[in-house]
């Protein structure tokens, strides 16, 4: 058994409708739930719970990459192999939402990912992506009604407003 102070914690996920004992790394001192770690082998079947990734292309999701980016994106292209992901954000300009010019790629190696349904993280990089129409709509609402504030007060204003729903998403 491996101590807690190495970095990981023992984790039930529900597979198939078992729970099977994993080791899951800590993620600022509490262990990640339900969270996906793919095994080394087999990348066409990864997917978080049996989800294929690739059904996400296409999605709509809030992009955060604090302290310079908080908007609405488009999934155009992703690509899943043995090393990790790489996807394609196509950023949706919003009223009141600062975002790069065009399309841009992130990626992250499997060994630190996080996935779950409704959140997509590469912590070591400082990107997120969540999925769900509830937070699209919220960041847009939000952002509109904020839209008289500066940038560096916008996107502090921003995240605090929907860190609950951005809590929930993981």
């Amino acid at each position: 058994m491996r101590p807690k102070s190495e970095g990981f914690v023992p984790m039930a996920l529900p597979l198939s409708g078992e729970s099977h004992w994993r080791w899951l790394p800590i993620c600022h001192n509490l262990p990640m739930r339900e969270c996906y770690r793919p095994p080394r082998k087999g990348c066409e079947d990864r997917g978080v719970y049996g989800t294929d990734l690739r059904a996400r292309e296409g999605a709509i999701f809030v992009y955060k990459e604090l302290p310079k980016w908080f908007f609405v994106a488009q999934l155009e292209t992703l690509e899943v192999d043995d090393w990790g992901i790489k996807a394609t954000v196509l950023p949706l300009p919003s009223v009141g939402l600062s975002c790069p010019p065009q399309a841009f790629v992130v990626s992250g190696a499997w060994d630190a990912l996080y996935l779950t349904e409704m959140c997509w993280r590469a912590p070591n990089v400082e990107w997120s992506m969540f999925f769900g129409e509830e937070i699209v709509a919220q960041l847009t609402s939000h952002a509109a009604g904020l839209a008289h504030l500066p940038l560096p007060e916008r996107i502090p204003a921003l995240v605090r407003s929907l860190s609950a729903a951005m809590r929930k998403c993981q």
